[in-house]
């Protein structure tokens, strides 16, 4: 029974370090006149978003639904 909640904790703290791992980035910047973040981010922008985003289709309203604004931004 020791052994199964030791179990039981490691791979909640290997759940909890991936996602902190693998978690989307916040959004550095207000959004405030940003709207369209593929002038920025396209595969030539000044900051490109990873390769698949590309081949995903994602659009502009799509971003938020993974990332956020980081603390304090609005």
């Amino acid at each position: 029974m020791k052994k199964k909640g030791l179990l039981l904790i490691f791979i909640g703290v290997l759940i909890l370090v991936l996602f902190l791992i693998f978690r989307a980035p916040s959004i550095p910047h207000p959004l405030e006149g940003h709207k369209e973040c593929v002038t920025c981010h396209a595969g030539d922008g000044i900051k490109p978003y990873p390769a698949w985003h590309a081949t995903r289709g994602y659009k502009n309203d799509d971003c938020s639904s993974c990332h956020s604004l980081k603390s304090g931004m609005k």
